[in-house]
């Protein structure tokens, strides 16, 4: 099994706390209760997201977290729409896949990626 079954490679991306909640909101905005739900979910590790659905339908993400990269223990911090993160992702969604729009600000970088590269390590 892959990891990563489509021909994509991994892009770095380096945004805001506001454009970070931007693509959960997305990710969740086609999410109905339907017997088939349809959805643009992100797979994320690192991160914990509550959605409310009784919010709009473009601002359903509640609450957003990231793992602290600073701690010397472990801990979630809430995202700061003001402050810089650096994700990782594919060039599938950095590319717009799913319908995932970015603003022009946010930075991307290719990371050269072949068969058995450890990420994070």
């Amino acid at each position: 099994m892959a990891a990563m079954p489509f021909e994509s490679s991994l892009v770095v991306l380096t945004m805001t706390g506001v454009q970070l909640r931007r693509m959960f909101d997305h990710g969740i905005s086609k999410f109905t209760w339907a017997n088939d739900p349809e959805g643009s979910f992100l797979q994320v590790s690192g991160m914990r997201v509550t959605y409310n659905f009784s919010f709009p339908n473009a601002c359903r993400t509640d609450t957003l977290q990231i793992l602290c990269a600073n701690c010397s223990v472990p801990k979630y911090e809430f995202v700061q729409p003001d402050g810089i993160y650096k994700i990782v992702t594919t060039s599938f969604i950095a590319g717009g896949g799913d319908g995932f729009k970015f603003d022009d600000e946010v930075k991307r970088s290719i990371e050269p990626t072949r068969e058995g590269t450890k990420i994070g390590t």
